[in-house]
């Protein structure tokens, strides 16, 4: 989707509902972040001392950690699809498994309101957490977008049949 669903209409959804307007920005920002973040890793020593930063070293420890922080790859940069990126990104935040079907791949394939991600939504609502709501409110709304597709690299994303026409009904 793009920065009208992922941040506008979650901003105006969240306005709606009565959340308050700083709440609302960072549940939209974090949701649009992530179509966002494309930084391959992120290097956590002692000398960053960020808010941010702060949380991910109370998580990870003191000592120097390099994580996978992209939460979007830029599939026109070969070296970033791999396999790696299909399983820790794009099938993570973007086309959760629904987990309907006989085979592995077939379970990979995004369904909307899977068991899956509505756990993970009821998670991050009963923390209450702006942005891992933000967070998860992206992948929750990508489960209707990416529905019947795999974000691994599979024979079910193959699109078949399909034609163009140019009748204006």
């Amino acid at each position: 989707m793009k920065k009208d669903a992922h941040f506008y209409a979650l901003l105006a959804m969240a306005h709606s509902v009565g959340i308050e307007k700083e709440t609302a920005h960072k549940i939209a920002y974090a949701s649009q972040f992530v179509d966002d973040a494309k930084i391959n890793k992120i290097t956590i020593a002692d000398d960053n001392n960020g808010t941010i930063l702060s949380g991910l070293k109370k998580d990870f420890g003191d000592s120097e950690k390099i994580i996978n922080a992209a939460t979007c790859h830029d599939y026109f940069i070969i070296n970033t699809f791999n396999y790696g990126a299909m399983i820790n990104n794009t099938t993570a935040f973007h086309f959760v498994p629904g987990c309907d079907g006989e085979s592995f791949v077939k379970k990979m394939r995004c369904k909307k309101e899977s068991p899956i991600i509505m756990d993970i939504l009821k998670q991050a609502l009963k923390e209450g957490d702006p942005i891992k709501l933000g967070i998860t409110l992206h992948a929750y709304a990508d489960t209707f977008s990416h529905q019947g597709f795999s974000g691994i690299l599979s024979k079910v994303n193959d699109v078949e049949e399909l034609a163009t026409s140019n009748k204006i009904e």
